[in-house]
């Protein structure tokens, strides 16, 4: 976008240029932050532990305390562990059966579970009309990709029909 400046006056530039310049204008870069820390529960800690994936050790004489940490279950619910003897009551109740310090999106998670969680999010009438949209693009496949076959073939394809209603055991017997 092109400003034409040859109709603008003198006094028109001297007043912008005025505007430009003036010194308790806010800068148009931001402020950098100075403080990084989390903030602090009214106790005094971390409302929640700071982990690093990293598969180099800390550097030497770096020691990282093993609690506060963090478990989470298969489905991605979080515990925060205060201490070891925390860890020791959950454990003897049997409430961290299954848990691990790996959270979840570091799993690596398969197409069928993946599937099977986008299916579960979806209500059941969601469902029923998915599998029944599933089921009509298969038939449209076969049925396209049996267009060229000859009756012959076909009848091989299929399996024998069987009759739909079955003699009773009088007729059988007779």
């Amino acid at each position: 976008m092109a400003f034409d400046l040859s109709n603008v006056t003198p006094e028109e530039l001297a007043q912008l240029r005025a505007l430009l310049e003036k010194p308790d204008q806010r800068s148009v870069s931001p402020k950098p932050l100075t403080n990084l820390n989390p903030p602090m529960t009214a106790k005094g800690r971390l409302f929640r532990p700071h982990f690093e994936w990293s598969a180099d050790p800390p550097p030497e004489g770096i020691v990282i305390p093993p609690f506060p940490r963090l478990m989470w279950d298969a489905h991605g619910k979080e515990v925060r562990i205060e201490s070891p003897e925390h860890l020791e009551r959950l454990s003897k109740a049997g409430q961290l059966a299954g848990w691990t310090d790996r959270p979840p999106m570091a799993n690596a998670v398969s197409e069928d579970d993946r599937l099977r969680g986008e299916i579960a999010m979806l209500s059941e009438s969601d469902r029923e009309f998915l599998l029944k949209s599933v089921k009509d693009a298969r038939m449209a496949n076969l049925k396209e990709r049996m267009q060229g076959l000859s009756n012959e073939d076909i009848a091989m394809l299929l399996p024998k029909a069987e009759p739909a209603v079955k003699a009773s055991k009088k007729e059988q017997a007779s």
